[in-house]
């Protein structure tokens, strides 16, 4: 975006949890305001199920929530574990939040090595 401003961009940490909750109580505020829902997206393995799993950790009330698979979405250190969209259930009225599969980047060196590589 060419208006992308400072405050648009917010640092979190899905291994200690810093941020998670706030960043995902913004991105739910912003997806109400228009009347949407939140998709994390981005690249193959760059941890989006390991931040929904802290996030609903965050969310729910958990300050030791590890992102296991306590709660549900499996996180893993091979790409392609999550092979579609999956709806996170958070109980309330707000907004849906999604985990979506990895977009794969052609010629990227994860796309053509295997998990022993």
């Amino acid at each position: 975006r060419d208006n992308l401003k400072e405050t648009d961009v917010q640092l979190v940490s899905c291994r200690s949890g810093q941020g998670i909750g706030d960043l995902l109580q913004d991105a739910r505020d912003a997806a109400a305001r228009a009347r949407g829902d939140v998709f994390v997206c981005g690249a193959a393995n760059c941890g989006k199920s390991s931040f929904v799993n802290r996030a609903v950790g965050a969310y729910s009330g958990g300050q030791n929530y590890k992102g296991v698979k306590a709660w549900g979405v499996t996180a893993s250190a091979s790409p392609g574990t999550t092979l579609g969209v999956v709806k996170i259930n958070l109980r309330d009225d707000g907004p849906d939040v999604y985990d979506t599969p990895g977009l794969l980047q052609p010629g990227a060196l994860g796309t053509v090595l295997t998990e022993e590589e």
